[in-house]
């Protein structure tokens, strides 16, 4: 690890506004124009890489057949002081918690690399995230943030705008049949429309409901699209005991709080 770490203050992690909170709630999705520093994101990068060196190869639990979205890089925040830093930091914590409205436990995070499609880059099929964790109530959002500039072209992602209140609609990252949620659920994208391609630059963010259908096209440029995701639960929340690497040893109780040092609620 690099003995020397930049502080979190370095972020300069911004409140969210009243109506970035509003559109959230009524869409299931929001962008965030300069959530933090740009400058900021180049720092997370360089350390990324080191990381990733250090750490070597990572199984890619993502990886089935013919799926090929991205490779991802998992926890860089247990590995890292400077990621921990900036993921546990309370103002990024608070805007978790304005977003959804109730305060939020951290969970995980993870680097979502998507190659370029001419060296095997992959579509990320429509989906919802919610149904791959073991949660017994909604309440959980992902924060998106790109490491590098990303106009629609890198794959940056499209949402089912609204899709967050059609409840849980089951599993579809890794179908290997060409198929995904669209196909089980005709007709979808006409209550729910889909959104306009996004560009989302250094700095900025998209935030999503787990709940919330979306997907990402191939990246059709010549450079990875290097994303690094936080995710967040709801304190009321609790372990339904569905297998999950995350959770796996942590000796949590079925049907009580995920109450573990691994999801602080990070307060004053």
């Amino acid at each position: 690890m690099p003995t020397t770490t930049p502080t979190a203050e370095a972020a300069r992690i911004r409140a969210v506004t009243p109506d970035e909170i509003e559109n959230f709630r009524k869409q299931g999705w929001v962008k965030l124009e300069r959530f933090y520093d740009p400058v900021f994101a180049d720092t997370l990068l360089a350390r990324l890489h080191e990381v990733m060196a250090a750490e070597g190869e990572q199984d890619n639990p993502f990886a089935q057949g013919d799926f090929n979205a991205f490779r991802p890089f998992e926890d860089p925040a247990r590995k890292d002081e400077l990621f921990e830093a900036f993921t546990h930091a309370l103002p990024f914590a608070q805007a978790a918690a304005d977003l959804m409205g109730r305060p939020e436990r951290f969970y995980e995070d993870k680097v979502l690399c998507k190659e370029p499609a001419k060296a095997g880059g992959g579509v990320t099929p429509w989906h919802q995230d919610f149904s791959y964790h073991p949660f017994d109530r909604a309440g959980t959002l992902l924060f998106w943030i790109p490491l590098v500039d990303c106009p629609p072209e890198k794959g940056t992602m499209r949402f089912l705008t609204g899709s967050h209140k059609a409840g849980l609609l089951g599993r579809h990252v890794q179908r290997t049949d060409g198929e995904d949620l669209l196909t089980d659920y005709p007709g979808l994208e006409k209550e729910f429309p889909v959104s306009d391609p996004i560009e989302v630059r250094r700095g900025d963010v998209t935030v999503h409901d787990r709940m919330t259908v979306h997907y990402a096209p191939e990246n059709t440029t010549d450079s990875p699209r290097w994303v690094y995701t936080v995710s967040w639960f709801n304190t009321d929340a609790l372990y339904t005991g569905m297998p999950c690497h995350r959770m796996d040893g942590l000796d949590l109780k079925i049907n009580q709080p995920l109450d573990h040092p691994n999801f602080p609620t990070i307060t004053t």
